[in-house]
This record gives C-alpha cells, sequence and structure tokens, in this order.
C-alpha cells in the first residue's frame, strides 16, 4: 500500500491542488512529504546495493572493482610501466590516455566517463579488465608480452 501511496504521491493528478490531495478523494490516506522520502530512501537502498546515498553507493562500486581488479592487478601494473612509465594520469596529446592508454573509443566501450586520465587508478584497471575480457591482450599488442 505504501508502494501505491508514493506512487500517487510523486507522480501526482492534474486538476488537483497537490498531488496529496488525489488520495484522499479516493479514501487512501494522504502521505506527507517526509513519508514520501521514506519510500524514495528505502527503494534507492533496494536497487543500489543497500545503499540509502549516493556516497555509500560509490563506496560500495569501489569496493566491486577492487574485486574484480585483484586477480589482474600485476598484468595492469606491468602494462602501465611499458605504456605510460606507471604513470595513470597521463594525456600526452596523442589520442590515448591513462595509465594503460585508452583510446577514447574503447574507454566508452567499457562504460568509461569522460577521458581515462581523469579517472582513478582503480577504474581503469577496472575498465581494463572489462576491455582484456572484449579484446584479448591484443588490446595492449606490445606491452602484454
Amino acid at each position: 500500500m505504501t508502494r501505491v501511496l508514493v506512487t500517487l504521491a510523486v507522480v501526482g493528478y492534474a486538476g488537483f491542488a497537490s498531488a496529496a490531495a488525489a488520495p484522499a478523494m479516493y479514501g487512501i490516506p494522504a502521505c506527507s512529504s517526509a513519508c514520501v522520502e521514506r519510500v524514495k530512501a528505502r527503494d534507492y537502498a533496494r536497487t543500489h546495493g543497500g545503499c540509502r546515498s549516493p556516497a555509500c553507493t560509490r563506496r560500495v562500486e569501489r569496493k566491486r572493482w577492487a574485486r574484480v581488479v585483484a586477480p589482474h592487478r600485476a598484468f595492469f601494473e606491468r602494462v602501465a610501466r611499458c605504456e605510460s612509465g606507471g604513470r595513470w594520469h597521463i594525456n600526452t596529446g596523442n589520442g590515448y590516455s591513462g595509465g594503460i592508454q585508452f583510446a577514447p573509443s574503447s574507454w566508452r566501450a567499457v562504460g568509461g566517463q569522460g577521458y581515462a586520465h581523469e579517472a582513478s587508478k582503480l577504474e581503469q584497471m577496472y575498465r581494463g579488465v572489462l576491455l582484456l575480457r572484449l579484446q584479448g591482450p591484443g588490446a595492449w599488442p606490445v606491452c602484454s608480452r
């Protein structure tokens, strides 16, 4: 019943003075703004790994990235030393950026936002794992040997 109340309160109805007035007309108790916020937070938590805030969601995401990267960390450290001298925030203007020298199209293909050199080392490694799964070690033909 709470979900119905929130839907009615959030979506609202055309012609009513307020969204809370519509449910009351149909015999449904109105949900206060505090009630709406509580339900929104609960729904957010259900869809974002148990978190109730964006900051918590980012922490959970970084922990997941670390688990995915762990088995590949040595490989990417070696590739980064070869590709960029181990400098993870490098952008030399040659069309590639970041520690493992992502092409902009490759960075976007694995879900990267902005430019690779602007992302953290962990995110670059995580996106590198995704690229490794897509293209194999051939994505870094010289440095992956």
